[in-house]
């Protein structure tokens, strides 16, 4: 019998490729880290026949989803979301790596997904609520080209 143990989910690491190199930055919630397939084309087998093929047709990534408590100061990952909207659309836009690592209970990365060319389409606050005692959650939402399990 294995002595294999699923990795728990809250255990990970998230970096990115910052101006000084790669810069990591901490989160509570990493989702969207999937892709569907459609199937829009059918093929039967014959006329006479009752079977038909369900073909692929495309596939789509979700978009990387990161949830965490408001910070006070500043980060590079944030600082480099709010350029990225504030550029106009003449200027060439800075696309980076994200690379979210998923660690075992000794820290030790287990797998890792690396997300190509991300940029920021989506940053949100959580609403300011004085009956809620609650934190309030930034998130900040990346499409991307393609990601890569490693």
């Amino acid at each position: 019998m294995s002595d294999y143990y699923p990795p728990v989910g809250f255990s990970y690491q998230l970096s990115f490729t910052g101006d000084s190199g790669e810069a990591t930055a901490s989160f509570k919630e990493v989702s969207g880290i999937s892709m569907d397939m459609t199937t829009s084309n059918t093929v039967k087998e014959d006329e006479e026949s009752r079977f038909t093929h369900r073909l692929p047709s495309k596939h789509t990534d979700s978009n990387l989803v990161l949830k965490r408590g408001i910070m006070a100061g500043n980060s590079e990952l944030r600082n480099w979301c709010i350029k990225f909207f504030e550029a106009s659309l003449g200027r060439p836009l800075t696309t980076k790596a994200i690379t979210v690592k998923l660690l075992d209970s000794n820290g030790q990365p287990l797998t890792s997904w690396n997300f190509i060319n991300a940029y920021p389409v989506k940053i949100e606050i959580s609403s300011l609520n004085a009956e809620d005692q609650g934190l309030i959650i930034e998130s900040l939402e990346f499409a991307y080209d393609y990601f890569e399990r490693r």
